[in-house]
């Protein structure tokens, strides 16, 4: 007598069976017929397994075969996503990082040049003021030893001394009247160029002078005769141009006269604080 096997899962039957006994399965007479002429040879282990129970729960080992793979290959995939998405946010922390040490690194570098460039304004403003002060204080020293010292050629006919900005460089000149009456007195300018003074101008007697925003009026009379001349400073020298120049008649009074210049204050030579605090608010 030929053993019956299930198709489905391999289960010995009987030949009246309509149904596997382990798996379940419909057992159609076609079927029954063609498993009739099948001879499957059995061992002792599989008889005593079949006595036991345990090839009914081949099935059972697929199915949870599969539902572990399932498990472990879900896991595998959400710890693989779950250390990508680590990586990125470990990637975006450390750019934001490198982000921001750009920024700082370039603020201090904007920081350091201002720094920089305001030391150096200050430096360079020192520097001048500097300069400034030591040629104000080389003016002053040249001034008084010029109205002051006994041992220059004009200190004893030295009637007194004016500054006055003719260049208008914010350098007052050093004007000078000598002479021991107004017939022979002589008027004279000076300017400290090059590192010592140099007079600029001189004129006669019976003058004296007036002056303007700017320029210097050259005014004198004698034995009805009236002069005035116009001083400005021009290309490094004074310029003269004449506005008066008539004998005045005898009924009439001289034009010099009228001239709405004020005349200079001759400050007497015993009197240096003119000279002493001309740059006083600029130092």
């Amino acid at each position: 007598m030929a053993n019956l096997y299930c198709e489905n899962c391999g289960q010995q039957i009987t030949e009246r069976a309509e149904f596997c006994p382990n798996c379940g399965a419909a057992l159609t007479p076609e079927g029954m017929g063609a498993r009739a002429e099948i001879e499957q040879p059995q061992s002792d282990t599989a008889c005593i397994d079949d006595c036991n129970g345990t090839g009914r729960s081949s099935g059972g080992r697929r199915t949870l075969m599969v539902l572990l793979t399932s498990v472990i290959v879900t896991a595998a995939a959400i710890a693989g996503y779950l250390w990508l998405d680590g990586n990125r946010q470990l990637e975006a922390i450390a750019a934001e990082q490198a982000r921001q040490d750009s920024i700082a690194t370039v603020e201090q570098a904007r920081r350091d040049s201002i720094a920089a460039a305001t030391a150096a304004a200050i430096a360079a403003e020192k520097a001048r003021q500097d300069s400034i002060k030591a040629l104000h204080q080389a003016i002053t020293k040249a001034y008084l030893a010029k109205v002051y010292s006994t041992d220059n050629e004009l200190y004893d006919d030295l009637n007194g001394y004016y500054l006055f900005d003719i260049t208008n460089d914010g350098i007052p000149e050093l004007w000078i009247s000598t002479g021991t009456c107004f017939g022979d007195h002589t008027l004279l300018c000076f300017m400290y160029q090059n590192g010592h003074l140099s007079k600029i101008y001189e004129s006669g007697g019976h003058s004296d002078f007036c002056r303007g925003s700017n320029y210097v009026i050259l005014a004198g009379a004698h034995m009805g005769a009236e002069w005035a001349i116009k001083l400005t400073y021009k290309n490094g020298r004074i310029v003269e141009k004449t506005i008066i120049d008539r004998c005045c008649p005898p009924d009439e009074e001289y034009l010099v006269g009228q001239l709405k210049e004020p005349h200079f204050k001759w400050i007497p030579k015993c009197n240096l604080a003119a000279i002493e605090n001309m740059f006083e608010p600029m130092n």
